[in-house]
């Protein structure tokens, strides 16, 4: 299901799966650091914005408290981060 993109990042909730797929390692790398941010967030008040393809996304950090993420580059699978 990638397709072109080699660098995909699982958003998993109870109601709904996002994947978020980069072509370019600066913006995959800059978005794996956001959901980091967010997920060690005391606040909440940090979150994850993604755009592609013109359609955008914003993923507050309460929400991303509740979800499973899966972090695929590539060859290289990473264990997922259990939020």
């Amino acid at each position: 299901m990638r397709g072109l993109y080699s660098m995909v990042i699982k958003i998993i909730s109870s109601f709904k799966e996002f994947i978020l797929s980069f072509e370019s390692e600066v913006e995959f790398i800059k978005i794996h650091e956001q959901i980091l941010e967010a997920l060690t967030d005391d606040s909440n008040t940090k979150g994850v914005y993604y755009e592609h393809e013109n359609t955008s996304k914003f993923f507050p950090a309460l929400f991303l408290k509740s979800t499973v993420v899966e972090i695929d580059k590539g060859d290289n699978k990473v264990m997922p981060i259990v939020s």
